[in-house]
């Protein structure tokens, strides 16, 4: 419920207010198209590496464009095939990241989904699945913030791709503690069946939803449950890959 207010709040604030960037505050020039961010915020929008993981897109040491897997995807391969990722967890992507999870604000959730939407839209990817999933956040936590911030992000990718996005299919089973301060091995356990997949979902292409991807640990184990629900192929999407 406090999620929808919110969302209504900001729709009515954008059409009594003159637009500005909802990062800076900066006046948008009227003149220019953009996507509710100033251009110097946006060039501060860190692109993925050029040299990264093809299954993961986890980043390489070095510049050149280099897709080969991973150490980790080649020991332990994911069930997902592919992560897209708007950018690096770095620079004015990662303060909108900090601001949707801790401030609330819940406009750059829908603008960034936007942004993730058309950047899937350009890499071919529009059509392609048939549901969207995103990843659930711990109850606790939920009710402590009000709302999932993958789930506002996956609601903009999915009207913008126009499929469905079914944001109870996959839940928690289990409170974990923060990932944060945990390493590889630690993060795995600490995700190890923690996630059920209560939805039909054979034979289905499923595209998940998160925020930032750090080690994979949690995209990891939810596409694991989504295979084994029956899941064609999962592919995941975020706004940072860390």
């Amino acid at each position: 419920m406090w999620g929808a207010i919110r969302r209504s709040l900001a729709t009515t604030a954008d059409l009594l207010l003159p637009p500005v960037c909802h990062l800076c505050d900066q006046a948008l020039p009227a003149q220019l198209d953009l996507p509710g961010f100033c251009l110097s915020c946006l060039a501060d929008f860190p692109p993925l590496s050029p040299a990264r993981c093809s299954r993961c897109a986890c980043p390489f040491v070095g510049t050149s464009e280099d897709r080969h897997l991973c150490g980790s995807c080649l020991q332990i391969p994911p069930a997902f095939s592919h992560v897209y990722a708007l950018g690096q967890h770095d620079g004015a992507l990662c303060e909108a990241i900090n601001r949707v999870k801790y401030r609330n604000r819940l406009d750059l959730a829908t603008l960034l989904g936007k942004l993730l939407a058309e950047d899937l839209t350009d890499q071919g990817l529009g059509q392609w699945p048939d549901l969207l999933l995103p990843v659930p956040l711990q109850r606790k936590r939920l009710r402590s913030r009000g709302y999932n911030q993958a789930a506002e992000l996956a609601r903009p990718i999915a009207k913008i791709l126009q499929r469905p996005l079914m944001t109870d299919w996959l839940r928690r089973t289990r409170h974990t503690p923060p990932q944060q301060g945990l390493n590889a091995e630690q993060r795995r356990l600490n995700q190890r069946d923690s996630f059920i997949c209560s939805g039909s979902i054979a034979n289905q292409k499923i595209l998940l939803i998160d925020d930032v991807m750090t080690t994979g640990e949690t995209a990891r184990e939810c596409s694991r449950v989504l295979q084994d629900a029956g899941a064609t192929e999962i592919r995941v999407a975020v706004v940072t890959r860390a």
